[in-house]
């Protein structure tokens, strides 16, 4: 049986600055703060930014917006105290969920009120598409003689504080990529076999789909509809590392081209699509215009030690590099800095 936790309730975090709250609502915030960002229009978006102490302890986190495609920023939300988000599921700049390892939290205005999320267990990634919320659970029992941890899927439409259905997931630490209301792909990131599995009715049952990964690890999938898939394999053995190789279909699976080895891609790596152009941060940044078949390093960015890549439409894209700022390029080809 599925248990869903944490009690539902509503969340008022303090408005007012204090030692311990050092931004209000309202106040500009830096670039550089933000360690995520979700873009909802080519220039409305939303944003984590915690403040923590010189020793790295959470002092607090804010949301925060932008409404000039990230040039600058504003308080609109402060967060539970305590409560550090690893990212977001936003509809509107008003209404959206975020996750961390200890529960989910939905707001309808901005961040200034928060309403506790039922889940069947702790959250690992979250993902939205249209009105539908997806976020995969992994449940781990504390006796391990009742056997492993059991990954789940929590599916709910924007505004719902319960999901309207939970249902089990057929690999661990799965990366969901939704499609449609009650569609998506699953992909088995960083496991011993990379499996990639289509459900058409949110997650009650799921298809196989044979993919050139075979029986290696997937480092990363793209999903640009319902038949563009995209996969980045490691196509070494458990004794020797080979090089990453980057596949495209057209038809969902059904068959697959080669387009290009790719600089070394690992699990924890990220990639951001925009129309033609992909980037993967490997944390080199490195771009293809071409949809995969030629790669370069974006010379102009200077990388940090982590980094996360938002995108929008066809040319745009954001790189967050948490304490420098974040790079920005509009039309694919020229980036800036914004601190």
């Amino acid at each position: 049986m599925v248990l869903l936790t944490t009690i539902l309730g509503t969340l008022t975090p303090a408005s007012a600055t204090s030692r311990d709250n050092p931004y209000s609502i309202g106040s500009p915030i830096r670039a550089l703060k933000l360690t995520r960002l979700q873009m909802l229009t080519p220039k409305i978006g939303v944003g984590v930014a915690p403040i923590t102490t010189y020793g790295g302890v959470l002092v607090r986190a804010y949301l925060v917006r932008t409404g000039d495609a990230g040039s600058t920023w504003h308080v609109t939300g402060i967060f539970p105290n305590g409560f550090y988000p690893w990212t977001t599921a936003f509809t509107t700049p008003e209404q959206g969920y975020v996750i961390n390892s200890s529960g989910a939290l939905f707001t309808e205005n901005g961040g200034r009120t928060w309403s506790r999320v039922m889940t069947s267990g702790g959250p690992l990634s979250i993902s939205v598409k249209g009105r539908v919320i997806w976020i995969p659970v992994e449940n781990c029992v504390t006796n391990a003689m009742q056997g492993p941890c059991s990954t789940h899927l929590d599916a709910y439409s924007v505004g719902d504080l319960v999901p309207k259905s939970v249902t089990s997931l057929r690999t661990d630490q799965p990366e969901l990529v939704e499609i449609g209301p009650t569609s998506g792909y699953s992909f088995e990131i960083g496991g011993v076999r990379g499996a990639v599995l289509f459900t058409s009715d949110s997650g009650a049952t799921w298809r196989a789909v044979a993919n050139p990964c075979q029986h290696h690890q997937i480092s990363y999938g793209v999903v640009a509809s319902m038949k563009r898939l995209s996969l980045f394999c490691e196509m070494g053995t458990n004794i020797a590392q080979g090089p990453t190789v980057f596949f495209r279909s057209q038809d969902g699976g059904v068959s697959w081209s080669k387009v290009s080895a790719v600089p070394n891609v690992g699990a924890g790596d990220d990639v951001g699509s925009a129309g033609p152009f992909l980037w993967v941060l490997t944390p080199t940044l490195w771009e293809s215009s071409n949809g995969g078949r030629g790669w370069a390093v974006v010379s102009n960015v200077i990388y940090g030690p982590s980094g996360y890549i938002a995108t929008y439409g066809n040319s745009e894209a954001w790189h967050v590099v948490p304490g420098h700022g974040i790079y920005r390029t509009l039309d694919g080809e020229t980036w800036t800095l914004i601190k």
